[in-house]
C-alpha cells in the first residue's frame, strides 16, 4: 500500500481497484479493468490492491462493504479520491476516464458559449484571471468539483466551462473574480452566493442539489433504492429503454426526447429554446455521420497499410473537410489513397505527384506530409476505442430525417394546456432488460421500446414495438397521452415451449397454466367451470397452499367439464373486472354464466375439505355425481347399493300411496261431474263447479308427484343394478355414463313437468275419457 501511495504522488492520474480474490463480481472486472488499461496506459496509470487480506495496511485503512471498488485520484485530492459508482464495464471506464481528464471545457467567444449552454440542461460556466501565477485563485476547487459531479452521475454529468475571455466575461457580466453561473434550460440562471466559503465539495454539493434535468438518464444500482420509485410516485412517467454506449459522441434516441421534452416545455416559445433545438438536431445528423464514415475507415484494411512510396517520388498530402473528399477525390487525376484524420477532416494522398499542374495544386504537400504514419496510428486508436464500446459489432439503423413541423405544432407548450404531465426517464436496455420485460416489453421485435407507467391508475401504455421509434412516433405517443387516446396495454407471459419436469409435473395434475393471452379462451370457456388461482412467485403463502391446490386438482380430474387453473399475476395483467388485490385468491368462474363468478371467502381456511366444498356448492349437477362416484371405492360401493335398496322400497310404498290417493280423487271427479250435467243451474251448480275444480287441481298435483316419483325410481333402479354389477373397487367409465345420462334424463323431464300448469291439464283432462287416464295412471 505505501507504495500504490508513492506511485499516487507522482502521477497526474491513478484509477485503482481494490478487490478480493474470492469475489465473483472482482474476477469479472477484471477482464474489463485491463481492457481499460490497455487502451489509456500512457494517460492513467492502472493500480490493483487485494484489499481482502485483515492484516493488510488497505484494509486497515478501508472498511469496504462489497468489493470490487474503483477510485481515481487525481492531481488535486490524492488522499480521499472520486469513488466510481457506475458498471464494470471497459467501455463506462473508458468514458468516465476521459470525462475525468478533460473536466472543463474552455469557451472563447459568445457562440460557443451558447452552443455550450444549449448541449445540457444544467451547465456551470465561470470565469478566472489567468494573468496570475501560478493558477487563477479557485481554480483548482473549480475542477475538482466538477470531477465530485462527474462521480456523482457518470452517465448525464453536469457540464462545467470556464471563460478565458476577457471581452465575454464582461459582455457576461462576469468581471468579478470567482463569478460563477448554473444555466438551466427553462428555468432561472443561479449564480454562486459570494458570501459561502468556496470549496471544491460545498460547491459541488450545491451543484448537484440545483441541477435540473429535464430527461433523467437513470442508472439503477443494483441493490434495493428509491432512485426510480421517486421519479416515478407522483406522476406518470415516459420510459424510455435503448442501448447505451458510453463511447457514443451523441446519444441519439436520448437527443430526440429532449428535443420533444423542450417542445412539450416550452410555453413561451423562447429563441433561445428554438436556437437550441436546431444546434441540438444538427449536431445529432453530424455525430452520426461522422461515426459511420468512421465505422467505414475502420473496416477498411488498406488504411492501416503504409502505401509503397519510390524515393524519387514524393508523397503528396492534403487534409480536407469530409464532404469535401468525394469532390475532391473525382477532380483529382492522381491515385488518390485516403486516411481518417480526426472527427471531421480526411488526408488525401496521391501515390505520385507527377501530373498536371491541377493534381498538384489540389494535393500540394500540407503540414502532415510524410506523417502518415501517424496518421494511420491515430486511425488505429480511434478504431481500437470504437471496438472497446462494440461499435464495430453493430449495424447502425438508417436514421430517418422527416418533416417534424406538424408535430412540433402540437407538442409546443403541451405542459401549459394539459394537467396530464410526465416525467421523462431514459434506462439502458443492454444492462436493465429484465426492468422492460416486466412492464411488458419484448426486444426480439425492436431495440428500443417506449413505456408510460402510471404507478397511481396502476396501467402502463407501450408504443408500437413493429414500428420503429423515431422522433414523430414518440411525440404522437405522448400527444396521444395527454389526450387520453392510449388503450392500456396488458402483460402477458411466454410460456416455455420446452417441458422439464415441473411442466410435466403440472400436466399430471391437471393444472393449466393461464397467461394474458390465453385467459379468455380457458377461464372464459362457456362449457367449463373454471376455478383460478392467483398467485405470484414472491408470495410465501402461495407456496404453502401450493401442495393443497395440487391435491385438489388430482381430486377433480375425473370431472370433464371442469378445469383448475392458476395465473401468474406478477407477470400477467389482466382486466379490471378479473383483478384481485391480494395474493393468493380463488376465483370460481361458471359454465354458461361467467358473470356469476364466486370468490373463496378470505375468512375460510384453504384447506383441501373446505376448498373441496367450495368447488361442490358451485360446480355443474353432472361433474357433481361423476366426481362423487369416481371415488368411490369398495365399501363405497356396498354402502351406496344398500342405500339405494332402501331408496328403491321408498319409492315403491310412495307409488303405490299416490296412485290409491289418484284412483279415489278420480272417482270424485266423475261423480262431481255427473252430479253436473244431472243437475239444475244456479247457486248449487256454481258451487259443484268450484268443487270440480279444486279436485281437478288436486289430481294435477298428484299427478305430477307421481310422474316425478317414476323417473327417481327408474333413476335408483339403474343405479342400484350399477352398484350390484360393480365388480372392481372402483366405477367404471361405461357404468358411470350411463348413471349420468339417466340422471340428465330425469333432470330434464322434472323440469319440463314443473313447465305444467293446472289450467292446462284440467282442459285436458275434461277433454279426455277418464277411464283411459285412469288406465294410464
Amino acid at each position: 500500500m505505501e507504495a500504490v501511495a508513492e506511485k499516487v504522488a507522482h502521477t497526474d492520474f491513478v484509477f485503482t481497484m481494490f478487490y478480493a480474490p474470492w469475489d465473483a463480481d472482482s474476477m469479472h472486472a477484471r477482464l474489463e479493468f485491463f481492457k481499460t488499461a490497455t487502451y489509456l496506459q500512457h494517460e492513467v496509470m492502472f493500480v490493483a490492491v487485494n484489499c481482502w487480506w485483515q492484516h493488510g495496511s488497505c484494509s486497515q485503512r478501508n472498511k469496504f462493504m462489497s468489493f470490487p471498488v474503483f477510485v481515481l485520484y487525481p492531481t488535486w485530492d490524492k488522499k480521499t479520491g472520486l469513488e466510481y459508482k457506475g458498471p464494470c464495464q471497459a467501455d463506462y471506464f473508458l468514458s468516465f476516464l476521459e470525462k475525468a481528464m478533460r473536466p472543463l471545457t474552455r469557451l472563447h467567444t459568445m457562440p460557443e458559449l451558447l452552443h455550450f449552454v444549449g448541449q445540457q440542461d444544467s451547465t456551470v460556466v465561470g470565469y478566472f484571471d489567468f494573468n496570475t501565477s501560478p493558477q487563477p485563485p479557485g481554480y483548482a476547487s473549480f475542477t475538482l468539483a466538477a470531477m465530485r459531479v462527474l462521480a456523482t452521475n457518470s452517465v448525464q454529468q453536469v457540464r462545467f466551462g470556464v471563460v478565458t475571455s476577457q471581452q465575454l466575461s464582461e459582455d457576461m457580466k462576469m468581471s468579478s473574480l470567482r463569478k460563477i453561473f448554473l444555466f438551466r434550460m427553462l428555468n432561472q440562471t443561479l449564480i454562486w452566493p459570494s458570501n459561502q466559503v468556496f470549496t471544491s465539495m460545498t460547491f459541488a454539493r450545491w451543484v448537484v442539489h440545483y441541477s435540473l434535468q429535464h430527461v433523467h438518464w437513470l442508472v439503477p444500482s443494483g441493490v434495493k433504492s428509491q432512485k426510480l420509485f421517486s421519479l416515478i410516485d407522483r406522476k406518470a412517467a415516459l420510459i424510455l429503454f435503448t442501448p447505451y454506449r458510453p463511447l457514443d459522441e451523441v446519444q441519439e434516441l436520448f437527443t430526440i426526447l429532449r428535443e420533444i421534452v423542450l417542445e412539450v416545455k416550452d410555453c413561451h416559445q423562447s429563441r433561445q429554446v428554438a436556437d437550441a433545438l436546431a444546434a441540438m438536431e444538427a449536431e445529432r445528423k453530424a455525430a452520426g455521420m461522422r461515426l459511420r464514415r468512421l465505422q467505414q475507415a475502420c473496416s477498411n484494411k488498406q488504411n492501416f497499410e503504409a502505401p509503397k512510396a519510390t524515393n524519387d517520388k514524393p508523397n503528396c498530402c492534403k487534409s480536407i473537410l469530409v464532404g469535401e473528399a468525394a469532390s475532391k477525390a473525382r477532380n483529382s487525376t492522381c491515385d488518390v489513397t485516403p486516411f481518417y484524420d480526426g472527427d471531421c477532416t480526411i488526408s488525401l494522398c496521391c501515390r505520385n505527384c507527377t501530373g498536371s499542374s491541377e493534381s498538384a495544386t489540389a494535393f500540394n504537400k500540407s503540414p502532415h506530409s510524410g506523417d502518415a504514419e501517424l496518421l494511420r496510428a491515430r486511425l488505429r486508436r480511434q478504431c481500437k476505442r470504437l471496438r472497446l464500446g462494440g461499435h464495430l459489432r453493430r449495424e447502425e439503423a438508417s436514421c430517418e430525417y422527416s418533416s417534424f413541423a406538424p408535430e412540433a405544432e402540437k407538442l409546443r407548450g403541451l405542459q401549459c394546456r394539459t394537467n396530464r404531465t410526465l416525467q421523462f426517464i431514459v434506462i439502458d436496455k443492454l444492462r436493465y432488460s429484465r426492468m422492460a420485460a416486466m412492464l411488458g416489453v419484448n426486444f426480439s421485435a425492436s431495440e428500443s421500446a417506449a413505456v408510460v407507467v402510471d404507478v397511481q391508475n396502476e396501467v402502463q401504455y407501450l408504443l408500437d414495438q413493429s414500428l420503429p421509434i423515431t422522433k414523430r412516433s414518440l411525440a404522437a405517443f405522448i400527444f396521444n397521452f395527454t389526450e387520453g387516446q392510449l388503450t392500456r396495454h396488458l402483460r402477458s407471459a411466454v410460456l416455455s415451449s420446452e417441458g422439464g419436469q415441473s411442466k410435466q409435473l403440472v400436466h399430471d395434475l391437471s393444472i393449466t397454466e393461464v397467461t394474458t393471452d390465453t385467459f379468455q379462451a380457458i377461464v372464459m370457456d362457456n362449457d367449463m367451470d373454471v376455478l383460478l388461482l392467483y398467485y405470484t412467485p414472491w408470495c410465501g403463502f402461495c407456496s404453502r397452499i401450493a401442495h393443497v391446490y395440487l391435491a385438489l386438482s388430482r381430486y377433480f380430474r375425473s370431472a370433464k367439464s371442469f378445469k383448475c387453473a392458476r395465473i401468474n399475476a406478477h407477470a400477467n395483467d389482466l382486466p379490471w373486472q378479473f383483478t384481485v388485490d391480494r395474493f393468493p385468491s380463488l376465483i370460481f368462474f361458471p359454465a354458461k354464466r361467467k358473470e356469476d363468478s364466486e370468490v373463496f371467502p378470505t375468512t375460510a381456511q384453504p384447506t383441501l375439505p373446505n376448498l373441496i366444498r367450495f368447488v361442490f356448492e358451485n360446480m355443474q349437477l353432472k361433474d357433481k355425481l361423476q366426481v362423487a362416484l369416481s371415488a368411490c371405492s369398495a365399501p363405497c360401493v356396498a354402502r351406496n347399493r344398500e342405500l339405494a335398496l332402501r331408496r328403491l322400497r321408498s319409492l315403491h310404498g310412495d307409488l303405490t300411496t299416490l296412485r290409491s290417493r289418484m284412483s279415489r280423487v278420480h272417482r270424485r271427479v266423475t261423480a262431481a261431474r255427473d252430479d253436473i250435467v244431472r243437475g239444475s243451474r244456479g247457486s248449487v251448480a256454481a258451487t259443484d263447479d268450484a268443487y270440480l275444480n279444486f279436485l281437478v287441481d288436486y289430481y294435477v298435483r298428484l299427478r305430477r308427484r307421481i310422474r316425478g316419483k317414476k323417473l327417481q325410481w327408474r333413476a335408483a333402479k339403474t343405479f342400484h343394478r350399477i352398484m350390484r354389477e360393480t365388480k372392481s373397487s372402483y366405477l367404471k367409465a361405461s357404468a358411470l355414463d350411463e348413471f349420468l345420462r339417466l340422471s340428465e334424463v330425469y333432470r330434464f323431464h322434472g323440469n319440463e313437468s314443473e313447465e305444467i300448469t293446472s289450467s292446462s291439464l284440467k282442459e285436458r283432462f275434461l277433454e279426455e275419457n277418464v277411464r283411459s287416464e285412469r288406465d294410464e295412471l
